[in-house]
């Protein structure tokens, strides 16, 4: 991609008018800087981003156009699920039983997918479909009359580049603008292009098409986010004139683990290729093969205590890597927790599993909740909150608090002189009577949660000993999952306008 850009400016094109298309921000970030080696400030003039920046960009140049003029919100993929939790039953999705993950993916996919909501409808309830799948496909009519509501209009990724591609089918003067604003497109990912990113492109750069896209039907692995393979597959015969350059040489990989991959994808791909590598042999791999995903859990926790006991291999040099944490590690996690075996996870569906996060949702509910509900009292169940590490407690206090401990209210047992006759020592007072503090600062107000966590954090000190005590690459993440975390509250707060402690918790 990089050499490709370099090369069409030599070749006369203006930067300006190279419009670069890649699958994730940090990716274009990446090719950004490494072109400023050569093009320096030129860079920033050029369209590298996102399909989603491109989209939002492209809507608010040409506000006059649509209704949505260039004041809508967008919501990313967390702003969205909070979005649909918090209006569930205004979208009638009342069923307990169905999963909002699910209700958000159907939506992006019928998005993406340009799907008319009402012929969907129809069709549902001409064949009998369940009363849940007419439910969801009702509460996504609502969705959009919602979003799409002129008085304050909220795009979501996906709804962005539908409005888009709507925008240039309707407006021919919008689309002439846009053609001529682009004389080449380059497209990285192109396996993960979903059927509306695909029609967009195709529309902006006809009649020239002067288009390259790079992929790897390999290395598709986000069917379950809407994208199709097929796209990339189907690419020569959607564009009779290309021309197809194969890069088979892997730069990265040994020999062996080339081959191996090689071997296991060779009767799944549509186009012939032969993977090799110039690198010299290095390690044997070792294949495990499941018939299903528990089985893979504890196949592969079987081999990591294997590696530990005979391999003189530390937990910390092995790694998993999986296609989506948030929807593909359950078993595996599961073996590992039954097993002992100590991990950190690093993915989207990770965050409520760290003990962090575990402790400070347990810290504000101490301090917001007097009687914990059966479901509260679940999560206070999950650790000791004497053993935290917000706490940082001595072994002795531990061990003298612990006959005074009471598992559901526990900032309530330390009163001064209880502390005093238990002889805990004046730092860790400190710290319990600090919270004990807030606590009853809190629970006569309704101020904002991002306020609490920040005094929680201020009160223990937790964020300085990260930085101090503990070692830099397990502190690193952890404050990394506590910053995600003041994500997710501020998102709440902002697309509920609710402080109410309790939804939060339940959301």
């Amino acid at each position: 991609m990089i050499e490709k850009v370099l090369y069409l400016i030599k070749k006369g094109y203006d930067h300006k008018k190279i419009l670069v298309s890649t699958f994730t921000e940090k990716s274009a970030d990446e090719l950004k800087n490494r072109l400023r080696s050569s093009l320096k400030h030129q860079v920033e003039e050029m369209q590298i981003s996102t399909i989603h920046s491109f989209c939002r960009k492209m809507l608010m140049l040409f506000p006059e156009y649509h209704s949505s003029g260039d004041m809508f919100d967008v919501l990313d993929e967390m702003d969205q699920y909070v979005y649909v939790n918090n209006k569930k039953y205004n979208l009638q999705l009342r069923d307990k039983k169905i999963k909002i993950d699910q209700v958000v993916n159907f939506y992006n996919i019928c998005t993406e997918n340009d799907i008319e909501i009402d012929k969907l409808i129809k069709h549902l309830n001409q064949n009998n479909s369940s009363e849940q799948e007419k439910s969801i496909a009702t509460s996504y009519k609502l969705y959009l009359e919602n979003l799409l509501n002129s008085n304050n209009v909220k795009l979501d990724f996906a709804l962005l580049q539908r409005e888009f591609y709507h925008l240039l089918l309707k407006e021919k003067e919008v689309l002439e603008k846009t053609r001529n604003m682009f004389d080449y497109i380059l497209i990285d990912e192109y396996q993960d292009n979903n059927p509306i990113q695909d029609a967009i492109f195709k529309l902006i750069s006809e009649p020239k098409f002067k288009l390259t896209v790079v992929g790897d039907e390999d290395q598709s692995i986000y069917g379950f986010r809407g994208s199709s393979v097929n796209l990339f597959r189907n690419f020569s015969k959607n564009y009779p004139n290309s021309k197809t350059l194969l890069l088979e040489e892997n730069f990265r990989s040994c020999k062996e683990i080339v081959q191996v991959f090689d071997n296991f994808m060779k009767p799944h791909r549509n186009l012939h290729k032969n993977i090799y590598t110039k690198k010299k042999k290095f390690t044997n791999p070792i294949l495990i093969i499941s018939k299903t995903k528990s089985e893979e859990g504890r196949k592969i926790s079987s081999w990591i205590k294997t590696l530990i006991k005979k391999n003189n291999v530390k937990y910390g040099d092995i790694a998993i890597l999986f296609k989506s944490v948030k929807y593909h590690s359950k078993e595996i996690i599961n073996e590992l927790n039954k097993n002992k075996i100590p991990f950190s996870i690093i993915g989207d569906g990770s965050l409520f599993h760290q003990t962090e996060i575990i402790d400070i949702i347990s810290l504000m509910t101490y301090i917001k909740i007097d009687e914990p509900t059966e479901y509260q009292k679940k999560h206070l169940d999950k650790k000791n909150i004497l053993n935290s590490e917000y706490l940082d407690l001595d072994k002795n206090t531990i061990k003298r608090l612990s006959s005074n401990f009471d598992r559901y209210n526990f900032l309530n047992s330390f009163e001064n002189n209880i502390l005093n006759k238990l002889k805990i020592t004046n730092k860790d007072k400190k710290k319990l009577i600090s919270l004990k503090e807030i606590k009853t600062k809190w629970m006569k107000k309704d101020g904002s949660l991002l306020k609490l966590f920040y005094n929680i954090l201020d009160a223990t000190e937790y964020n300085y000993r990260l930085l101090k005590k503990y070692d830099y690459e397990n502190s690193e993440v952890k404050i990394k999952n506590l910053a995600k975390f003041t994500t997710i509250i501020y998102k709440f707060e902002t697309n509920t306008g609710s402080k109410d402690y309790n939804s939060f918790f339940y959301q």
